[in-house]
This record gives structure tokens, C-alpha cells and sequence, in this order.
């Protein structure tokens, strides 16, 4: 080794032109060239090694450049950012509120790119208010499976929030039970308890609509809100009401109400007036009658409700000779009008004054048992839902009194043949 000083022997240490060199080619010098320190490693590698610590002050800037003076490496600024370069632009620095990474082209996007190991995840780990609660720890994980999870330590352990599976679903999470997930066909929410689903609220925090799961089962319900309280409930469940509050529901047109004009069907539940509860119209339908309402059982159509076309309605039982059969006439009708009694009174739910004339339904069934519906002094031996009685009460006989016609007008043409016959002998006597 030649430890020279522009090639004399020893160490001068008063000129700036001065320089230490070490190395069989000179190759590692030492100097100061009048306003700059300078360590210069010509060849190979340069190591600035400590088996301990190792440190580096300045009063100023520390900085890493390319020899040639003209690019940045790195910034160590004093009280300030830590700058990091990429092709002398700089693409990272430290700030008082963390670091920022900046794009070194213009012309490129900015990315972070964590890259795992082999069969590993690449995790970005986050911690909040130090890190001294559960809640502060949250994880980003893009999986070996190519899905990407937003995981929470709240409970003790780690959970998903949000899962993105890479060409499936995206699904949401509370609590770390699956709550929301895209599909092929749409989206998919999942309830696991009563009332819950689906809700809409307004910016002021009331609920105005929910689709949920309702009961104890699988069954589902809609509401409409007004001020949070429900106005419309469409219950799935089998035995359960469903029921409308709002004013007017309006079946056939855009909304304007049923009328003369404007056919549709309209029903009415408000409690706050007398509304007509159902209306129906065909908005003067110019052929003529038009059926507004028609009944069906397992004898198929039965009867019908229609307006004529001539400013009257007619409401109608099927009686067309082609449906009966074992036809035979009535030749009793008299003695079977002299059973019926028919009677004045006034309902016990109603006042003194409003007095109607009936029959008893009771003393009717013996005589046309068709027109009576139930039984005398039925009691609901339990309760009944869908009736609405409750074990106990009475349940009580109807009478139609329109099924009496053909026993009335047969009594009828007796008697007018009684009397026919009576007025012939009468003229025969009188012609005597």
C-alpha cells in the first residue's frame, strides 16, 4: 500500500490541493479542494461499514447523487422531508402527516405496488389512535385466490368487511356475517333475523321504505313509510294481513280518481273521513254493459256485478238453462209463503228510530234454505283469523233474500190462478 501526497512521502496537512490515496492504483482518495470534503473510490465497491452504530450528521442537507453531480438519489433535509428519486424525479417524500408517493413521469399514472410472496398474500396493515383498541386495526389483502379482502380486528379477530372475488361477487359485511353480494343476475341481500333487509331512509333519518325478511321463517314483507310510521305492508307470510293506509289505491290509469271519465278501480281506507270505499268504473264504455266485478268458485263463473249502459247496474247470479239440470216446478208456494213472517224492528246496533222491515234468518231456512247462510246460535268454538272471531263469540246467520223470489212469485201465480178461477165462477154466476 502507498500512502503518498502528490507523490512525496507523508501527510501534509495545510494545502487544499493536497490528497491521501490509497491503493496500489491509487485508487480510494481523500481531499479537500478548497471549499468541498471529498472521499473518491475509483474502482469497485465503496463501504462505509460499522459494527455498531453508524451515523451520519450535518448541519445542512444530506444528500445521495449520481457521481457525475447532475441526478438525485436522495434527500435527507434537516427538519424537514425525506425525499426519495427515481430517474431524478422524485417520487417519494415524508411530510408532518405521513408520506406522499408521486408519480416520477408526468405522463404515467402513481402506483404502490406490494407484491407477495409465492402462494402468499400481499397485506396492507393499518392501525388508528395507536393501535390501543381492536377497533384500530384494519387490513387490505389481496389473496393467492385473487380475491380482495377489507378485514377488521373489532372482535378479537379478524373479520371481513368487504370481499371482491376476482370475475364473481362483491360482498358486504357486518359483524362479519354476509349481509349484501352481487350475483350473475343482480344483487343479493341476506337477512338473518326478523325485520330486517333492505332499508331506504331520508337525508333527515326517517325510514321510508323497507323490503325484509318478516316472522320466524322465510317469508317477506314490504312497507312504505310515511314520517316512519308504515302506510303500506305487503306481508308474504301465509295467515298474515297486509293492509294500505295511505288514502286512495288506484288500479288502472296513472293515479287521477275513478270516475265517469276514468276507468280503473279504486280503493279507499282512509279513517280520517267517509270515503267510498271501493269504486269501479269503465269510464262510460261506449258498447253498451260492461261487467265491473265478477265471482268464480269450482263451478266457475257464478256471478257478476255490470252497469247496463243505460245509467243502471244489474248484479247477477248465473242462471242460464244450460247449467241446470233435474228441473221441477214449484206448486207450493203458497204454503210456503204463509210460513215466512215477516217482521219490523230496528238493529241492536243502531238507534230506536231506524226501523227496517226483514225476516229472521233462522225461521227462514226451513222454508228457502238456500237464501240462509249459517247456523242458528253458532258460537266460534275457537279463535279465527281469518273471520277475525274469537273463541266465544257468536257467529252469526245472513239471509239472501233475493234466493225468496221463486217461492214469492210462484205463491204469486197461485194465487193469481185462484183467483182467475174464482172471477170465472163469479161471472158465471152473475150471468146466471
Amino acid at each position: 500500500m502507498a500512502l503518498t501526497i502528490d507523490g512525496t512521502n507523508g501527510i501534509e496537512t495545510n494545502t487544499d490541493t493536497g490528497r491521501i490515496k490509497v491503493g496500489a492504483s491509487d485508487d480510494l482518495s481523500l481531499y479537500h479542494g478548497g471549499t468541498d470534503s471529498v472521499i473518491n473510490n475509483a474502482t469497485g465497491h465503496f463501504y462505509i461499514q460499522g459494527e455498531n452504530q453508524l451515523t451520519i450528521k450535518a448541519n445542512n442537507n444530506v444528500e445521495i447523487l449520481k457521481a457525475t453531480g447532475d441526478e438525485n438519489m436522495a434527500k435527507f433535509i434537516p427538519d424537514g422531508a425525506v425525499e426519495l428519486y427515481h430517474n431524478n424525479a422524485k417520487t417519494l417524500n415524508t411530510s408532518t402527516i405521513g408520506v406522499q408517493i408521486k408519480g416520477g413521469n408526468t405522463g404515467t399514472e402513481t402506483q404502490l405496488q406490494i407484491h407477495g410472496n409465492e402462494g402468499q398474500r400481499a397485506v396492507i396493515a393499518l392501525a388508528a389512535d395507536d393501535g390501543d383498541d381492536n377497533a384500530d386495526y384494519w387490513q387490505f389483502q389481496a389473496r393467492p385466490d385473487g380475491n380482495l379482502n377489507i378485514q377488521t380486528y373489532a372482535s378479537g379477530s379478524w373479520a371481513n368487511s368487504l370481499l371482491l372475488q376476482s370475475g364473481a361477487a362483491a360482498k358486504l359485511y357486518y359483524n362479519g356475517d354476509e349481509k349484501f353480494a352481487t350475483t350473475s343476475t343482480g344483487a343479493l341481500i341476506t337477512s338473518n333475523g326478523s325485520n330486517n333487509g333492505l332499508m331506504v331512509n331520508h337525508s333527515n333519518g326517517n325510514e321510508v321504505a323497507r323490503l325484509a325478511h318478516n316472522g320466524s321463517g322465510d317469508e317477506g314483507v314490504l312497507q312504505l313509510k310515511d314520517s316512519n310510521s308504515t302506510q303500506i305492508n305487503l306481508n308474504a307470510e301465509i295467515g298474515q294481513k297486509s293492509y294500505y293506509t295511505a288514502g286512495s289505491f288506484i288500479l288502472g290509469n296513472a293515479g287521477a280518481s275513478v270516475g265517469t271519465s276514468q276507468r280503473g278501480i279504486e280503493l279507499d281506507g282512509r279513517t280520517d273521513s267517509n270515503p267510498v270505499f271501493i269504486k269501479t268504473s269503465s269510464g262510460h264504455y261506449t258498447g253498451g254493459a260492461y261487467s265491473h266485478w265478477q265471482f268464480y268458485d269450482d263451478h266457475g263463473n257464478v256471478g257478476w256485478v255490470m252497469t247496463d249502459g243505460d245509467g243502471t247496474a244489474s248484479y247477477n247470479s248465473a242462471s242460464d238453462y244450460r247449467l241446470k239440470e233435474n228441473v221441477v216446478a214449484i206448486t207450493d208456494g203458497i204454503a210456503k209463503v204463509k210460513q215466512l213472517k215477516p217482521y219490523r224492528f230496528n238493529f241492536k246496533t243502531a238507534g230506536t228510530s231506524q226501523v227496517v222491515q226483514g225476516f229472521f234468518a233462522h225461521e227462514v231456512s226451513p222454508v228457502v234454505p238456500n237464501a240462509v247462510d249459517g247456523a242458528k246460535d253458532a258460537i266460534a268454538a275457537e279463535d279465527n283469523e281469518n273471520t277475525g272471531h274469537k273463541k266465544g263469540d257468536p257467529i252469526y246467520q245472513g239471509l239472501d233474500t233475493a234466493k225468496m223470489v221463486p217461492i214469492l212469485t210462484a205463491a204469486l201465480q197461485e194465487a193469481i190462478t185462484k183467483i182467475e178461477t174464482l172471477e170465472t165462477k163469479v161471472a158465471a154466476l152473475e150471468a146466471a
